[in-house]
């Protein structure tokens, strides 16, 4: 265990004791984090000379449940007593709503969920060699596919958090885990192709490996004549990096609080919520509230089975936020299908909402016989979530894990409309 989140965890209760003298009708949570933050960034407009910087954030973050099942929250800055009744003032003075289960947190004492001790330290070095690693990947990876890529920013963050849980009814928790991400951006040095990004997250820096990421985004550019067309009906083939963050998307809608349990999807749609699976970045033994957390499949490839459930699933940006239903580590289940020979590969992708869903401004570029061909072209579809997953028709190839906890293979899907230059 931790030394410091051990320490982090026997204040905190020492600090609810204090707070259950001023508000002893009330329940009351507190949750304390604390985080190490260090950078090591390059810029080539710069000069490319590696420059590092160290930051702190902590504070704690207090909700409190009245007899009248009325419920409240706030946070502050600050790591000393002050900031608990400090935190506590702002409640009590603050907005409180109606709650219609009083289960608003674990009850469970000693919980601890620690991953950091036998990793090396988040220094300079570590840092500085990792983000060297991950440019050269990249750079290494446009020249062997014949491209002119070349990287111009890149940073890489190493976090260390402590966290620790108390509460009035015997709940007791602390964690610890390390983070570290990387943020690289990429130019081609031809053509008018936009910046690509790379972002990458970790357990540590030694495993912060950019080449998985070049497997899962295809750097295509153009492959031949611009008229090159394949049939309307040729199925869509999303790569695993855009496919992530379509994932993350369409479970927040899909399989949010609104969801529509029996609605069909499509085959490929298979998806769990695994916030125990080893090396998850955001998963953990408990949730931000103290709460077990279990495996969970939204999703079998036929209909809607299930919601990210609060219990287990909740999950703060920081200790400024109230926690909230997030899932931890989404995984897409990869089928027996194997590549199409022929596809509209979505190359690159922005997603905008409106009022029927989602306006998907697409990049897309034709595979045909297991290759690219043609030109790029743009395509705008105007489509739902729920239609979205329903024409998911197969998960192929290797999964990839993301920096925003999705493990996905490429998705093909059903054509949503005809390709348009």
């Amino acid at each position: 265990m931790s030394e410091r989140a051990l320490e982090l965890r026997t204040r905190l209760g020492e600090e609810l004791a204090l707070i259950l003298t001023r508000v002893p009708r009330h329940q009351v949570e507190l949750y304390r984090r604390e985080a190490e933050v260090h950078s090591v960034r390059r810029d080539r407009m710069l000069g490319g000379r590696a420059r590092s910087s160290r930051g702190h954030d902590q504070g704690v973050a207090i909700r409190l449940l009245s007899i009248d099942q009325r419920a409240a929250f706030a946070s502050a800055s600050g790591s000393g007593p002050l900031s608990v009744h400090r935190v506590l003032d702002r409640a009590l003075q603050g907005e409180w709503s109606p709650v219609d289960d009083a289960t608003l947190w674990g009850e469970d004492s000693g919980l601890e969920d620690h991953r950091e001790s036998a990793r090396s330290p988040l220094d300079r070095p570590q840092l500085e060699a990792a983000l060297d690693r991950v440019c050269a990947t990249l750079e290494g990876a446009g020249r062997g596919r014949g491209r002119g890529w070349r990287v111009i920013s890149g940073q890489v963050d190493g976090v260390h958090v402590f966290e620790a849980l108390a509460a009035g009814d015997g709940l007791s928790a602390s964690r610890s885990r390390r983070r570290v991400s990387a943020d690289v951006w990429l130019q081609p040095e031809s053509g008018d192709r936009p910046a690509l990004r790379c972002a990458l997250l970790a357990e540590g820096a030694e495993e912060l490996d950019a080449r998985p990421w070049v497997e899962a985004t295809p750097l295509w550019g153009d492959a031949g004549a611009p008229d090159h067309l394949l049939s309307a009906d040729a199925p869509w083939l999303v790569p695993p990096v855009l496919a992530s963050e379509w994932v993350a998307a369409l479970v927040a809608d899909v399989h949010g609080g609104a969801a529509q349990l029996g609605a069909p999807v499509g085959p490929g749609w298979f998806i769990e919520d695994a916030p125990r699976e080893p090396g998850a970045p955001f998963g953990g033994l408990f949730d931000d509230a103290g709460f077990p957390t279990a495996r969970r499949v939204l999703a079998a490839g036929r209909t809607v089975d299930a919601a990210v459930h609060p219990v287990g699933s909740l999950r703060r940006g920081s200790f400024r936020d109230r926690p909230e239903p997030r899932p931890a580590h989404l995984r897409v289940k990869a089928g027996s299908e194997g590549f199409p020979s022929s596809a509209w590969v979505v190359t690159a992708a922005r997603i905008d909402p409106v009022e029927a869903g989602w306006l998907l401004d697409l990049e897309l570029q034709a595979l045909d016989e297991g290759g690219p061909a043609g030109a790029p072209r743009r395509c705008a579809v105007e489509v739902a979530p729920y239609t979205l997953v329903r024409a998911c028709r197969a998960a192929v190839g290797t999964p990839y894990r993301s920096h925003l906890g999705v493990e996905v293979p490429w998705l093909l899907l059903d054509p949503l409309d005809r390709v348009r230059g």
